[in-house]
C-alpha cells in the first residue's frame, strides 16, 4: 500500500458526526466560504465543484446520514438536516457563507431559513 497516495486521496475529506449522524465533509481552500450540499459525491464531482467555485469550499455529502431517503424526507428530518448544517457552520466558525444545494429534489428551504435567521448566508443559490 502506498501511504503517500492514500494521503493525497483523503486530503481535506473527513467523516464528521453532527447530532450523531455521519456526513462526509470535504474542506479545501481559503477566502469566502461556499458550503455545497451533495448526495453520494465522487471524486469527479468534487473536482468539478472546486473548478466552478472560488475561495474556501466545504462540500457536505449527506448520503452517509440519510442514504436514499432524501426524496422522502419528512419535515422533521429536513429540520434535523438544517440543524446539522447549522452545527457544522458553528463548528467551523463560519461567519458568512454562500450556501448551495446540489441534491436533486431536496427541499432545502429549512436550511436556508436557519442560515438566514443566523445571518450566515451572503447569497442564496436555490438550485436543485
Amino acid at each position: 500500500m502506498n501511504i503517500e497516495k492514500s494521503l493525497k486521496e483523503d486530503y481535506g475529506q473527513k467523516k464528521v458526526y453532527l447530532h450523531d449522524r455521519p456526513y462526509h465533509v470535504f474542506d479545501v481552500g481559503e477566502g469566502l466560504c461556499n458550503v455545497v450540499l451533495v448526495n453520494k459525491t465522487g471524486a469527479e464531482e468534487i473536482e468539478r465543484i472546486t473548478i466552478e467555485l472560488n475561495g474556501r469550499l466545504i462540500i457536505v455529502d449527506i448520503a452517509p446520514a440519510w442514504g436514499n431517503s432524501v426524496l422522502n424526507m419528512t419535515k422533521e428530518q429536513l429540520d434535523q438536516l438544517a440543524e446539522d448544517i447549522h452545527l457544522l457552520v458553528d463548528i467551523f466558525w463560519l461567519e458568512e457563507v454562500n450556501f448551495e444545494n446540489r441534491v436533486s429534489d431536496l427541499d432545502a428551504e429549512p436550511i436556508y431559513q436557519v442560515l438566514k435567521v443566523r445571518d450566515y448566508c451572503l447569497e442564496q443559490s436555490r438550485a436543485s
